[in-house]
């Protein structure tokens, strides 16, 4: 067919598209019913792909088989095909036919079904017209009234793999396609029910591994101190040490080894400890009296006055602990895995009816291969195995969402109370005590 000159070309699209045929100077109509066109090899060029469109249904016809090869040899003459009996159709039947496919409901399965098969095709670069997609629905349509259904249903969506290939390559494709998606449904789909899952796992993982400073029961920041226990204080002051030694302020009036008076007390900050002060020489504030500090009178007092103490600043470390969570955020989240967990499981049921109707539906049906029925239940069987994996992992999330921790109540501080003012109040609201006139007279 691909070797015909413009004019053919031509001509058969106006037969395809209106089913009239121009005819000289006269436009004729033609009692077309179907045209089937045959090639040896595929179209190349624009001019020839409008063409190529309008057969729907394309079938690839490769060399025979090894085991039919005897047949072949076998053949005699120009042998006419026999058509059995009952695939015959009247015209009437025919008009019938044609009148009622457009009736037939496109099942929400099947809708859903076309549309990822769309996105599927535009990845892989397999171009399909609109007018192709059009054709298609018309075809299943045809199909699902052929063998006695209202409805649209997947077993009809086989015919696809003949609809939609450019290249022989690409039916292989298309069918591979098929196979594994029959399981699917328009409200629940296994690649996406995968994606949710990994998602949800995600999220359990963050919250998980999340930390946070802890709060005590009043919702103040805790911090660890220089001793490791719990304080409240971001930041406090304590001796300070070296060698394992506390360190003090020098006296207020000392002096050196040349008699001269050393003001800072500190030692650059650093302090001195003990055996550092008992080396000094100390001198009473009022007198010209020398001591050395270890034979002070004063010396044990001096180092028991805290005021003499070396004290440094310190940052507390925050206590940090697992981050909690606010018990309406882990309802919600549990919450939304039981309602996945529910379409889980109804998507489950329908799997299995889907698996204990498939020998009936395919065996019986005038435009599947009857062979196609194993290979549909090997992948629902795959499909049904791996949603039962998605649903053991669902739960998974399920409980360790609802084992988060739980933000601590808090309890609110107990408002101050003046006991003068209740004092007053309640001797304002106290009986008087009255005396008595016996008493009064005596």
């Amino acid at each position: 067919i691909f070797k015909a000159n413009s004019a053919i070309l031509n001509a058969l699209l106006t037969l395809l598209n209106e089913r009239r045929f121009d005819n000289g100077v006269r436009r004729e109509d033609a009692p077309l019913i179907a045209a089937v066109g045959a090639s040896n090899e595929l179209p190349e060029g624009d001019e020839l792909s409008a063409l190529y469109d309008r057969f729907l249904l394309r079938l690839y016809v490769g060399p025979v088989s090894k085991a039919g090869f005897s047949e072949l040899l076998s053949l005699r003459g120009s042998a006419e095909p026999e058509i059995p009996e009952a695939l015959g159709l009247t015209a009437g039947e025919l008009s019938d036919i044609q009148a009622r496919a457009d009736g037939v409901n496109v099942t929400a399965d099947v809708l859903a079904l076309l549309a990822d098969l769309r996105r599927h095709c535009t990845a892989e670069g397999i171009a399909v017209s609109d007018r192709r997609w059009r054709k298609v629905v018309k075809l299943l349509q045809v199909a699902a009234l052929t063998n006695g259904r209202e409805a649209v249903g997947v077993w009809d969506c086989w015919l696809l793999q003949h609809c939609l290939w450019a290249t022989p390559e690409q039916r292989k494709d298309l069918y591979q396609w098929y196979a594994d998606r029959v399981g699917a449904s328009a409200a629940m789909n296994p690649a996406n029910l995968r994606k949710v899952v990994t998602a949800l796992e995600a999220q359990l993982e963050v919250d998980r591994s999340a930390q946070a400073q802890a709060r005590d029961m009043k919702g103040n920041l805790l911090y660890i101190d220089a001793n490791g226990k719990r304080t409240t204080t971001k930041s406090e002051s304590q001796r300070k040490r070296r060698s394992n030694a506390y360190c003090y302020l020098a006296p207020a009036i000392r002096v050196d080894r040349y008699g001269h008076v050393v003001e800072d007390r500190t030692n650059s900050s650093e302090g001195y400890t003990a055996s550092e002060l008992d080396r000094m020489t100390v001198r009473a504030q009022h007198s010209n009296r020398r001591d050395q500090f270890k034979h002070w009178d004063q010396r044990e007092a001096y180092l028991k006055d805290e005021s003499n103490w070396m004290m440094v600043g310190t940052s507390s470390q925050p206590l940090i602990e697992p981050a909690r969570y606010k018990q309406v955020y882990i309802e919600a989240q549990v919450a939304e895995v039981d309602e996945h967990l529910g379409k889980v499981d109804a998507y489950r049921a329908r799997l299995d009816d889907h698996i204990a109707e498939l020998d009936d539906h395919i065996a019986t049906h005038l435009w599947v291969l009857a062979g196609f029925a194993k290979v549909a239940t090997a992948s629902l069987q795959d499909t049904r195995t791996e949603v039962l994996s998605l649903e053991r992992k669902l739960k998974q999330v399920r409980d360790g969402f609802g084992r988060l921790p739980v933000e601590l109540p808090v309890t609110p501080e107990a408002e101050p109370t003046a006991p003068k003012l209740r004092s007053r109040a309640k001797a304002k609201a106290a009986p008087k005590k009255r005396t008595s006139t016996a008493r009064k007279k005596s």
